[in-house]
């Protein structure tokens, strides 16, 4: 078993790209040989709550700097053990009886009093490339700052809410964020994403309204429509998440 020491701001040791594993919690000695890295699969790996000293520790490693989650919600095994790290703080007692939650040597399964295995949440939700087609005019995409996360730039998402399909929970978060009416939704990818135990649905959806056609609910600011020769002139998300590679698409002409 290999460990991921993460601290409570979400940093963690990186060396070429990579998250960083240990043989065990807090060791100091710096395990990230070839070989190492190739074995490691998930389900192997165990993240682990560090103190941010202890990741500073870890940066007197050679080639080894400090990293943040975001940017490994596209490696699998980094993406699994985060996943089931932040269920292990979030889930800590048995719905059915409220007794106090122990997990298995993953993290993955946990039991309370009544012996029932309780596996962890996953919450859906969706993104999306908004696209508005005018005549004349280049194909341009809705990019905003989300009030809670300044900064940077990035894609319309919200959570499923019951009942909904991922269409319609795209077109109810489009309308409810931008005042948008969306047609011609598509199906893109999707991509695990541990910090908020989601599992996030990219879609893509075309509009004719530029400018809002109904009240919208405050949550982002500073939206503004872009073509792919104009991203750059913003700051986007992280390089690991889902909206990056859905805004490079768009910028390659591929999206």
């Amino acid at each position: 078993m290999l460990y991921l020491p993460v601290d409570p701001d979400g940093r963690l040791a990186v060396s070429d790209g990579k998250p960083v594993y240990y043989s065990a919690p807090l060791v100091r000695a710096h395990n990230r040989a070839d070989w190492a890295a190739a074995a490691v699969k998930p389900g192997e790996v165990v993240a682990v709550r560090v103190e941010p000293e202890d990741i500073d520790s870890q940066l007197e490693a050679e080639n080894t700097t400090v990293g943040d989650i975001r940017e490994f919600a596209d490696d699998p095994v980094a993406a699994r053990a985060l996943a089931l790290l932040f269920n292990r703080e979030r889930v800590r007692f048995d719905p059915y009886d409220g007794s106090e939650l122990t997990y298995d040597e993953e993290g993955r399964i946990a039991f309370g009093a009544g012996r029932l295995p309780i596996y962890p949440r996953i919450q859906p939700a969706v993104i999306g490339a908004v696209i508005l087609e005018r005549e004349g005019h280049e194909p341009a995409i809705l990019v905003a700052q989300n009030r809670t996360r300044p900064g940077y730039y990035s894609l319309i998402a919200g959570y499923l809410e019951a009942g909904e399909t991922v269409e319609e929970a795209f077109v109810r978060e489009v309308r409810e964020e931008t005042g948008r009416r969306l047609h011609e939704i598509t199906y893109v990818a999707s991509q695990p994403w541990p910090i908020s135990g989601s599992i996030m649905i990219g879609l893509k959806g075309t509009t004719s309204d530029e400018e809002p056609v109904a009240q919208v609910d405050g949550e982002i600011f500073d939206e503004r429509w872009v073509t792919a020769a104009e991203l750059d002139e913003i700051t986007w998300p992280k390089q690991g998440s889902i909206a990056y590679r859905m805004l490079e698409s768009f910028q390659k002409g591929e999206l």
